[in-house]
C-alpha cells in the first residue's frame, strides 16, 4: 500500500503542512492496544505518554470512519483515535516520531508510516484516498 504525502517546511510557528493520504473503512476497535491473543498485530510498545511540548501535530480525518492511530518516540507514545470526520490534536516534544495505523477496513493488521521529524513547529496529517501515492506505509508484522 502506498500514500500520497506533501510536506513544506517553515520557521518556527509556522504551519507544516503534511498530507498523507490511505484508504480506510470502518474501524471496529476501540482505543486500546490489543495483544497477540486477541488475534490482532499489536501496537509497538511504548512505556510512557508523550509529554506536552512546543510541537503540535493535528491529525484530520475527512473520511467516514474512524481511524486509531500510535505516536511514538521511544519510550513515548500515544494512541490518538481520530473520529470520522473530524481531527484530533496533541501537543508533543521537539523529537522524530514513528507513525503507526489500525485501518478500518484491516482492523486486525497495524501499518507503518514514514517517520516525522518535528521541531518547534505545527503539522496537519490529513487521512483520505490515494490509490498512488508517494509516502510509504508497510504493514507491521
Amino acid at each position: 500500500m502506498s500514500l500520497h504525502l506533501n510536506a513544506g517546511r517553515g520557521r518556527a510557528g509556522k504551519l507544516l503542512g503534511i498530507v498523507l493520504l490511505a484508504g480506510l473503512g470502518l474501524l471496529g476497535i476501540a482505543n486500546r492496544c490489543p495483544t497477540q491473543s486477541d488475534g490482532v498485530t499489536p501496537f509497538p510498545p511504548a512505556y510512557y505518554v508523550i509529554p506536552n511540548g512546543n510541537n503540535v501535530l493535528m491529525f484530520v480525518n475527512p473520511t467516514d470512519s474512524n481511524v486509531l492511530v500510535r505516536l511514538r518516540s521511544f519510550p513515548w507514545g500515544r494512541n490518538i483515535l481520530v473520529p470520522a470526520h473530524g481531527w484530533w490534536a496533541i501537543s508533543a516534544p521537539n523529537a522524530n516520531y514513528e507513525v503507526f495505523f489500525r485501518f478500518g477496513n484491516d482492523p486486525a493488521n497495524v501499518y507503518q508510516g514514514d517517520s516525522i521529524t518535528l521541531w518547534n513547529t505545527r503539522a496537519r496529517i490529513t487521512l483520505s484516498q490515494s490509490p498512488n501515492g508517494n509516502y510509504g506505509l508497510r504493514p507491521l508484522r
